[in-house]
């Protein structure tokens, strides 16, 4: 966590800095700012997580600042420091829910019990978001399961909040070689215009549904597949209703794919194979020869 002190008197601010146990608290920066425009301007390039802020300063009043700070920075927790106890101070205390309001000459126990205060806070409010995340995240892997079925015809509603119903999708069907995190190639894609359904099948396949071309995410993709130990399948869907067709598509396409080695994003709409490359029916065929023991078929099926 990171913390901003804006104050126009520097004792008040090397008096928190010195005497707060920062590092006890998991708070691994602190910076320091003198009047509430400077204060703006370095919480932009800090992005601190509290901020310890005067009210009377010069430039712009702590008033001001932590309304403009509340436009950019919403969830940042806010301790008002202030010799001035007045009404209208307190007043936008409440307006601006701020984690309290610290009167001057300052008592560093009230001090470090309201940044306490804002740790848990942040750290309650932390949990919160993965907690939801992670719901959301078996939520998306489930929806995977049954879009892919048939057993799902309709996107439940926020698992997708971008989603546009008339647009197509790309059914994207992974294979590690050892486990792999797939963050690079979700990275590659931006969630505001190629929403993403992530979910790990019975087959032990990554499958993730992508409101994308297969072309625009072959593209993407091409740059993060080096090194990644992985080879991809790609399908078309013009309708959620032929998710299915596209997932069995990309997961015949998979299988052949086992042969080309990691690496590779393949569109299975586009099967053209090296001349050297046996099709799995092709595969499957010789097989039964050589366990009929008919070795003529099996030389036949190569021959052709």
């Amino acid at each position: 966590m990171k913390v901003l002190i804006v104050d126009d008197e520097g004792f008040v601010r090397q008096g928190l800095i010195r005497n707060l146990p920062w590092a006890e608290l998991g708070i691994t920066a602190v910076e320091e700012a003198d009047d509430g425009q400077n204060g703006l301007e370095a919480a932009a390039r800090l992005r601190p997580d509290i901020v310890f802020s005067d009210i009377r300063m010069p430039r712009l009043d702590g008033i001001k600042m932590v309304a403009a700070l509340r436009q950019s920075q919403p969830d940042c927790k806010v301790i008002l420091l202030s010799a001035w106890s007045d009404k209208e101070y307190l007043m936008s205390a409440i307006s601006l829910n701020v984690v309290g309001y610290v009167e001057k000459p300052i008592e560093l126990s009230g001090v470090e019990n309201l940044l306490r205060k804002a740790v848990a806070q942040i750290k309650d409010e932390r949990q919160a978001r993965q907690d939801q995340e992670t719901r959301l995240q078996a939520q998306r892997a489930t929806a995977v399961a049954d879009l892919v079925s048939g057993r799902l015809t309709v996107i439940p509603p926020g698992l997708v909040p971008s989603f546009a119903e008339d647009q197509a999708w790309t059914v994207a069907r992974l294979r590690f070689g050892v486990p792999a995190d797939i963050t690079p190639l979700l990275d590659c894609l931006d969630p505001a215009t190629q929403p993403v359904l992530a979910g790990a099948l019975e087959d032990g396949h990554q499958t993730l549904l992508i409101q994308a071309t297969p072309e625009s995410v072959t593209a993407l993709w091409q740059a993060a597949l080096p090194g990644l130990p992985v080879f991809i399948a790609l399908a078309p869907a013009a309708t959620l209703a032929e998710l299915r067709a596209a997932w069995e598509l990309a997961g015949a396409t998979l299988q052949d794919l086992y042969y080309t080695g990691y690496g590779h994003c393949f569109l299975a709409r586009e099967r053209t194979w090296p001349g050297s490359m046996v099709h799995q029916d092709e595969l499957r065929d010789f097989r039964t020869c050589l366990d009929a023991n008919d070795r003529n078929s099996a030389i036949r099926h190569l021959d052709e």
